[in-house]
C-alpha cells in the first residue's frame, strides 16, 4: 500500500490509545530536552502551545477510532482457542487477518482446543478429541454411549482451504470451531447407521446382550472418515458406558 495517510491509520489501528500515548511521551521527552536548553522557548510553549499539542493528540487518536471503526479491520483480539481469523468483504474477497487491512466485511474466527493442537500459516501439529454420541431409543427407555473421537495431526494444511471446508458446513456462526465441524461429520456419516444402532439398543435395553458386548456391537457399526483431512496420521474412535433413562410425556416424542 502506497498511501502514506492509510498506512499511518493502519499502524494506528493496531492500538489507537497506547500508539497515541507512546506518540505523546515521545514528543514530549523531546520537547523536554530541547525546552531544557532553551528557557524563552520553554516559557512559550506551556504559557500558549501546551494544550494545543495535547488537543491534537487527542484529536488524533479521535480520528483514528473513527477512520477504524468505518474502513478498517484488524486482526482481532479473539480468545485462546483462536488459530486464525478470516474477513470476507462485501464484494466476497477472502483475505486471512495477519495484520490490519483497509477492508470491511464479516469477520470470521477459526477455533479449536489449543491445548492439544498447534496450528501456523501452513502446518497443524497435535490432536483433537470431540465428544459425540450414539442415541436410540426402545419404548420409553432411552440409551446414549458417548463417543470420543481422538484425531492426530501433523502436516500441511492450507488455511483458506479449512475455512472454506468450515464455513460451507457452519455457515451462521462467525465462529468456526474444528471441533462442531467433526460432530457434524459425525453425526452425518452415522445417520445411515441408525436404525442398526437402534436394533443393538434395543437388545441391549432389553437385557439380552452385556455392556461389553453392547459396545462392541456399537463399535463394528459407527463410522467416521480415516483421514478427514491430508495431515491426520490417527483417528480413533472411542465409546464410553452407555447411560439409559426414561422419560413419557409429548416432549419425550421429539
Amino acid at each position: 500500500m502506497k498511501n502514506p495517510i492509510k498506512k499511518y491509520f493502519l499502524l494506528l489501528s493496531e492500538g489507537p490509545f497506547i500508539i497515541s500515548v507512546m506518540i505523546f511521551v515521545i514528543a514530549l521527552i523531546a520537547s523536554a530536552v530541547y525546552l531544557g536548553i532553551n528557557e524563552a522557548a520553554a516559557n512559550i510553549f506551556i504559557h500558549k502551545y501546551a494544550w494545543i499539542f495535547l488537543g491534537g493528540i487527542f484529536v488524533n487518536m479521535c480520528l483514528a477510532y473513527f477512520i477504524r471503526e468505518k474502513y478498517i479491520t484488524t486482526v482481532g483480539d479473539y480468545d485462546y482457542n483462536t488459530f486464525f481469523s478470516v474477513l470476507v468483504t462485501k464484494e466476497g474477497k477472502r483475505i486471512i487477518l495477519v495484520e490490519s487491512v483497509w477492508e470491511k466485511g464479516k469477520q470470521y474466527a477459526i477455533t479449536a482446543n489449543r491445548n492439544y493442537l498447534s496450528m501456523t500459516a501452513s502446518n497443524m501439529d497435535g490432536e483433537t478429541q470431540t465428544g459425540c454420541s450414539i442415541n436410540g431409543k426402545y419404548k420409553n427407555s432411552l440409551v446414549s454411549a458417548p463417543v470420543i473421537l481422538k484425531l492426530k495431526y501433523y502436516g500441511v494444511i492450507d488455511r483458506m482451504e479449512l475455512f472454506s471446508l468450515l464455513i460451507k458446513n457452519i455457515p451462521d456462526s462467525e465462529e468456526l470451531s474444528l471441533n462442531i465441524y467433526l460432530e457434524m461429520v459425525f453425526k452425518k456419516v452415522n445417520e445411515p447407521n441408525q436404525a442398526k444402532f437402534d436394533e443393538i439398543i434395543s437388545r441391549y435395553a432389553q437385557l439380552t446382550i452385556s455392556d461389553a458386548d453392547f459396545l462392541s456391537e456399537l463399535l463394528d457399526v459407527v463410522e467416521f472418515p480415516e483421514r478427514i483431512f491430508p495431515c491426520v496420521t490417527d483417528t480413533k474412535i472411542c465409546l464410553g458406558n452407555p447411560e439409559t433413562s426414561a422419560c413419557k410425556g409429548m416432549m419425550c416424542e421429539k
